[in-house]
């Protein structure tokens, strides 16, 4: 069995989840079996939506093998201290897979070390979903899917670069639902994250905070302005113009408004997603 574990919540949001769901698509259409563990009971509702089976709950990254056996096989897409039990999945397990957390993250005892940031010459585009997506005219409106949560309300912050007429905003799901008010003074229609792929298939362009957002929209046809926080990376760089997404500070409103502005005009989509490979790892 193929056990993928992502570690979600508050501080991380849901992108490990986005980036194993990406991988349970492409070794289901090989028919390969996979299971999902999860540690927080919201990603099981967000998964769901996504399309994975119901997950097997688990309190961290310390119990996969408690559910994992001998010979399986893991990926693992989290931040957490392992506590030293990665050395012995390395040992019981016949292959374990993680996905980097930060620059220069290699193998620590043999595992198999995926980056999030790179188009894999190897297993191509794996930490991507395909989204069904149709190749419509942009519909004149932007999306604001800042992230999954706003746990220091830079949002909030910011959020009068970001207020424009046309502008339509999530409400993520994690973010503080006493301050909903809040968001409503700069964005007069607010959705729920469970509305996000539908409201694409309508033609809306996107802005985002999140990396694996923007770059998995933008690859899936959308027009995409990534919002940084700070000055991207050359690695990031590289990508989200492999990617074909734009990118800008948040605090930007000019930059921001030409964005939109062009967006409004926007022809069809012409969707960028790549075959992968990534069941290679398993057989």
């Amino acid at each position: 069995m193929i056990y993928l574990y992502a570690h979600t919540g508050r501080e991380h949001g849901l992108d490990s989840l986005r980036r194993v769901a990406a991988i349970y698509e492409k070794l289901s259409k090989k028919g390969l079996e996979a299971e999902i563990l999860l540690n927080d009971f919201r990603a099981q509702r967000v998964g769901m939506d996504m399309g994975l089976p119901p997950a097997i709950p688990i309190e961290s990254i310390k119990d996969i093998d408690a559910v994992a056996k001998r010979g399986d096989s893991v990926v693992i897409d989290s931040p957490e201290d392992d506590g030293g039990r990665l050395e012995k999945f390395v040992s019981d397990f016949s292959r374990v897979v993680r996905v980097a957390t930060a620059s220069g993250d290699g193998p620590k005892y043999g595992e198999i070390v995926l980056d999030p940031l790179e188009i894999d010459g190897r297993y191509g585009m794996w930490q991507f979903r395909e989204l069904k997506l149709p190749e419509v005219d942009a519909n004149g409106r932007v999306l604001l899917y800042y992230g999954d949560s706003d746990p220091d309300l830079y949002l909030l912050e910011n959020a009068q670069n970001l207020a424009f007429d046309s502008v339509e905003a999530i409400f993520g799901e994690y973010f503080y639902v006493k301050y909903e008010d809040s968001y409503r003074e700069f964005f007069a229609t607010m959705h729920e994250s469970s509305e996000y792929e539908t409201l694409l298939l309508q033609g809306y362009a996107l802005m985002s905070s999140s990396l694996q957002i923007a770059l998995e929209a933008a690859l899936n046809g959308v027009k995409t302005l990534y919002l940084e926080r700070e000055e991207s990376t050359t690695k990031i760089r590289r990508v989200l113009e492999l990617c074909g997404a734009f990118r800008a500070s948040i605090e930007d409103r000019e930059a921001i408004g030409t964005f939109i502005e062009d967006s409004v005009r926007e022809g069809a989509r012409e969707r960028k997603i790549k075959g992968s490979d990534i069941y290679h790892l398993f057989v």
